[in-house]
């Protein structure tokens, strides 16, 4: 395992990330109470304000990003620049509730491309028009019926209605007008999972395996096979054409973060060679994609969807256009991208996106399987075993294939509110529900759900705290309070359900621990305000004593033997500059700094786990 770079202790307010194989992204830090950096070989630097939102990130061809809020720390202008010259710029008009009602987006040309959005009164998308030089260039209307399945949706004048049965799975789709004027009928397995597609453009079948995914769409003209990890993660596609020779890709993927991301793509032709064919630097989101030696910075619009390519030398290689669902409407250049919509990677030969846990289908705005998480009593969208962002895509989104997570900032920020809900098992594992749903619904409102809304929302209401607890009523495993063995097995079962990856071999660990007077005394800060050893925001999952060989990754700490008592000494340290006058914010950045202090191999821990 390749060792990671040392990092010294950097000055309260920046912190500094660095990859020593140049691949992987620095772990987007959930502390965003002032300003940070995210380097690497290809550069990257982003500084945010003090309540959580980004400001600017400036990448190493120097392309600058600037973002623009209002008084409730809604983006309202993305507006992105190289030496001066605009490359794209985004300008967004909100309703009251903080919807997006229109989008002006400016290209580098000049071009201006005006969206809006119309939604009806539980803010599902019903409308969406687009003009370029006020000329109507795409235009779509929906209607739902009272649960949430589209009834009819109206593209460029072309209508299609759908028909339902009681457990809200597509039957079929008639469309009038266009190459698929005709009658579409869906076929089902007996978990929910949709097995066959077959109208006026032909037949397709699916195929899945024990545990729900989807391993092989079959056409007339080719076959695509998809294998996965233990944990679900897609780690091999291959297309083989009806007469041809098949194509295999392969996925690394960087599981050390709130939602995993590919990091290296791989294929070969039948039995030839294998090559590398991109690798991916991510931050929060994207940065950047290298293909055949070429490298482009990703640059997305307010709700994560990739909108323009620059190369090296700050020239516009390609541009997008979407609607709402992620399906594109325009586009310039032939780069090959994969991440599109919300920066999800999109499969065009299946027509689907990939989402971990389930497969999206654009055209439809709805899932292909059924979702095995049960979603959010007090939340009746999220019931729904089949819809897709709670139909706005524009408002919501649903990188873990399970529930949606807001999106009304300038990106998806998961790792905040995935590694609190993974942490979470801390107190559920000591039987304390109502305290983990407090803990959780703090931390999520604090993290605002996204990297733009990082005010505290408090006081939390009683529905927000139900909500949140029931996500958490999970069966779990009868033991002793403190025993690591079953406090490992349950936070797994908690984290599995929230639709998280827990990698191989990794432990719990408490952030402030009570080894030593230093610790105890790090502790009685924390309960001064209420926050217990116990509290997912005292928690990080770290790999474990079994994964420093071939399950560890480079640059994390592990959770190994007795912790240093220098650790606690710093963590002390650390709280106790904040002073008596501080606020809970205060402290829980300091937490959540450490947290990414620890992931990044900043601190050493203990004894026996080696940095």
């Amino acid at each position: 395992m390749q060792p990671a770079v040392p990092r010294p202790h950097l000055p309260a307010g920046l912190q500094n990330y660095q990859d020593p194989t140049a691949v992987a992204a620095a772990l987007a830090a959930q502390q965003k109470a002032a300003a940070q950096t995210a380097t690497d070989a290809l550069g990257a630097v982003f500084t945010y304000d003090a309540v959580g939102n980004r400001q600017t990130a400036e990448y190493g061809n120097g392309v600058l990003t600037t973002y623009t809020y209002d008084r409730r720390d809604r983006l309202t202008d993305l507006h992105t620049t190289y030496n001066g010259a605009t490359l794209h710029r985004f300008h967004y008009t909100l309703d009251a509730s903080g919807l997006r009602t229109q989008v002006a987006a400016t290209e580098a040309d000049g071009t201006v491309r005006t969206t809006t959005y119309t939604y009806d009164f539980v803010k599902r998308l019903t409308g969406e028009s687009q003009q370029v030089a006020n000329t109507l260039v795409f235009q779509a209307a929906y209607t739902y019926d009272r649960v949430g399945n589209r009834l009819s949706a109206t593209v460029n004048g072309t209508t299609t209605t759908y028909v339902y049965d009681a457990n809200d799975r597509l039957q079929s789709e008639t469309t009038v007008g266009g190459a698929a004027s005709g009658t579409t009928t869906y076929l089902y397995d007996l978990a929910g999972n949709r097995t066959e597609k077959s109208g006026p453009l032909g037949t397709v079948s699916y195929v899945y395996d024990d545990a729900g995914r989807m391993t092989e769409v079959r056409s007339a003209g080719e076959v695509i096979e998809y294998r996965y990890s233990h944990d679900g993660l897609l780690l091999e596609k291959t297309l083989t054409p009806l007469s041809g020779t098949p194509t295999t890709w392969r996925y690394l993927w960087d599981i050390g973060r709130g939602t995993p991301q590919t990091i290296e793509e791989y294929s070969r032709e039948g039995s030839g060679p294998e090559r590398l064919d991109a690798t991916y630097l991510f931050g929060d989101d994207l940065i950047a994609q290298t293909r055949g030696g070429m490298t482009h910075y990703v640059l997305a619009d307010g709700v994560g969807d990739t909108r323009t390519l620059v190369d090296t030398g700050g020239a516009v290689s390609d541009t997008f256009a979407y609607d709402a669902f992620g399906n594109v409407v325009s586009r310039t250049g032939g780069t090959p991208v994969d991440h599109l919509h919300h920066g999800e990677r999109f499969d065009p030969n299946a027509g689907f996106y990939y989402l971990r846990a389930r497969w999206m289908d654009p055209a439809l705005g709805r899932f292909t399987q059924m979702d095995a998480f049960e979603g959010f009593g007090m939340d009746p969208p999220s019931l729904h075993k089949y819809t897709y962002a709670n139909a706005n895509p524009m408002a919501y989104s649903d990188p873990s294939g399970h529930f949606t997570l807001t999106n009304l900032s300038t990106v998806v920020n998961i790792i905040g509110i995935g590694s609190t809900t993974i942490h979470a098992g801390f107190r559920i594992a000591e039987g304390d529900y109502k305290g983990a749903a407090y803990e959780v619904a703090r931390d999520a409102a604090f993290w605002g759900l996204g990297a733009g809304v990082g005010k505290i929302i408090a006081p939390l209401s009683k529905s927000a705290l139900s909500l949140f607890s029931r996500t958490f009523m999970v069966p779990l495993e009868n033991g002793l309070a403190r025993s690591s063995a079953v406090l490992t097995r349950n936070m797994e079962a908690v984290m599995r359900k929230a639709g998280m990856v827990k990698p191989a071999g990794w432990q719990a660990h408490h952030i402030v621990g009570e080894a030593y007077p230093e610790g105890k005394a790090a502790m009685e800060i924390l309960r001064r305000y209420r926050i217990d050893v116990n509290s997912p925001l005292n928690g990080v999952f770290l790999p474990g004593c079994g994964s420093t060989g071939a399950g560890g990754i480079a640059g994390l700490a592990v959770h190994c033997g007795k912790h240093v008592q220098a650790y606690e000494a710093y963590v002390l340290e650390q709280l106790s500059v904040l002073g008596r006058n501080a606020d809970e914010a205060s402290v829980v950045n300091v937490l959540s700094r450490i947290r990414q202090e620890l992931m990044t191999g900043e601190l050493v821990l203990n004894r026996r786990g080696n940095l």
